[in-house]
Order: C-alpha cells, then structure tokens, then sequence
C-alpha cells in the first residue's frame, strides 16, 4: 500500500511540474513580443546590470506599465526583473504603444472572423452537397 501512495505522489509532483513548466513556457512568448513592441514604439531599454539596480527593478509591478512623474514630465515604466530590464517612454511612445496594441486587437479580431466565415462557408458547402446527394438512389449504401 505504500509502494502504491508512493508512486501516486510522484505521479502527482511530476504532472505539477509539468503543469507549471507549461505556464511558464506560454508567458515567455507574450512578454517577448510586448517589450519587442515597446522597443518599436520608442521605449527605452535599461539593463539592471547591478545588484542594486536588481532590487529596485524587483520593486517596480511586473510587467505593468507604472508612471513615474520626473522634472515635470511623466514617464511609463514597463519592469521585467525576470530578464532584469527596465523599458521607460514618455507619453508619445506610451501612446504609440497603446495604439499598435489596438491595431494588433482588430487585426487578430478580423483573423478570427474570417476563420470563423471560413467555417461556416464549408458547413454550408457541405450541407448543400449532402441535399443534392442525399436525395439520389445509391444502391451501393444498401449492401
């Protein structure tokens, strides 16, 4: 009986682990492609290239943006402790940002409705050609 709790636990943690590997491996994609997005629409990328500069990177919300008011100018934030780099723009690259991630919104909104028109067209291509076969005699279908 304890062989068999045994095995059941390790079952358990190794299908955990994987679980966990799995979510990791689905972020990674989504956060390389915003911060390659921030460096197109003119943020900045600082390293943290220090152990001080590491802590106060770990201090910031990740992966959110945080505005920061400096010399009467605001500046958006967007930290990644895990790659250690700090992305800083002002309002124009903020925007900038804000309106491509729209852009991105409608262009994978129209994706999904032309999948979507894609498949009904062939359910209804389908339901026409069974109408015109269905009504004919096959005898082959009787034997």
């Amino acid at each position: 009986m304890k062989k068999i709790n045994f095995y059941f636990s390790f079952v358990f943690l190794i299908l955990i682990a994987i679980l966990l590997i799995s979510c990791a491996v689905i972020q990674q994609p989504r956060a390389y492609e915003t911060e390659s997005q921030l460096a197109v629409c003119g943020f900045k990328q600082k390293l943290a290239n220090t152990p001080e500069k590491l802590d106060k990177l770990k201090e910031l919300p990740q992966r959110k943006f945080a505005l920061r008011e400096h010399n009467g100018t605001n500046y958006y934030l967007y930290a990644n402790a895990h790659q250690k780099c700090l992305f800083i723009g002002n309002e124009k690259a903020y925007q900038s940002y804000q309106k491509s991630k729209i852009q991105k919104q409608i262009v994978d909104d129209n994706r999904t409705a032309n999948s979507k028109n894609e498949a009904a067209a062939a359910a209804g291509r389908v339901e026409a050609f069974n109408w015109a076969v269905g009504d004919m005699w096959v005898p082959w279908m009787y034997y």
